[in-house]
């Protein structure tokens, strides 16, 4: 019970608020339909807004599921993965680049400096497998669900961290992220049956570092097993 980990407590509550944004919706206690076309009326403008407003607080470390989520139920599923993945994706290029080009400063003058920070802890965890594929290390990284922003400027602060495998490996997975995170905000405004549908789809998406860490421990236990046998 000790090892409770942020993202499913994270991710449990995303579930009760969306329930609860579904049952307003359903029960005509909030017009959905009537918020996007004011929004509409707006035209490039919100999204120019959305697109400014999310990478500022993102790159404090807003979730950025929340962002794509909100992407879906304001400008719908094709717009809302374009705004919404351009969005993530800058944000994590301007995390990285930050971190990188103003190193010294960042961590002279930034509390993320100290030993008992995420972005520290990661960085000390990437460094110790940098020897292996860097697309790799990116793409895990970002499947473990580790904070989005923070892990970005980790792999900044990271001298021998290529940008070039930061970039498509983020590009990558946000792809996913989107995907998911769009079709659970489409999902409010279906009935019951299609958005617990989305939800379990969901919860089988958050599943994945477990899936992942079985992975690992099952294949160590079995060389361990080779080695004794």
């Amino acid at each position: 019970m000790r090892k409770i980990y942020k993202y499913e407590l994270l991710g449990f509550f995303t579930i009760l608020i969306l329930f609860f944004i579904h049952y307003l919706a359903n029960n005509n206690l909030l017009d959905i339909e009537n918020i996007k076309s004011l929004i509409g009326n707006y035209g490039i403008y919100s999204f120019i807004i959305f697109f400014l407003f999310f990478i500022l607080l993102s790159l404090i470390g807003f979730p950025i599921n929340v962002c794509i989520t909100l992407a879906a139920i304001l400008f719908g599923t094709i717009n809302g993965f374009i705004i919404s993945l351009l969005t993530v994706t800058v944000s994590g290029l301007i995390a990285f680049n930050f971190s990188k080009y103003f190193k010294h400063k960042f961590i002279k003058n930034h509390p993320y400096s100290q030993d008992k920070n995420i972005i520290t802890k990661i960085k000390n965890n990437i460094e110790k497998h940098l020897h292996s594929n860097q697309l790799k290390i990116i793409i895990m990284l970002r499947l473990m669900f580790l904070p989005y922003i923070e892990t970005s400027y980790a792999c900044g602060l990271i001298e021998k961290f290529k940008f070039k495998f930061f970039i498509l490996g983020t590009f990558l997975i946000n792809i996913i992220y989107c995907i998911i995170y769009i079709y659970l905000g489409n999902s409010i405004t279906k009935n019951l049956k299609y958005f617990v549908m989305a939800i379990i789809i969901f919860v089988i998406f958050l599943s994945i570092p477990r899936i992942i860490k079985y992975i690992k421990l099952h294949r160590i236990t079995n060389e361990n097993w080779k080695i004794f046998h």
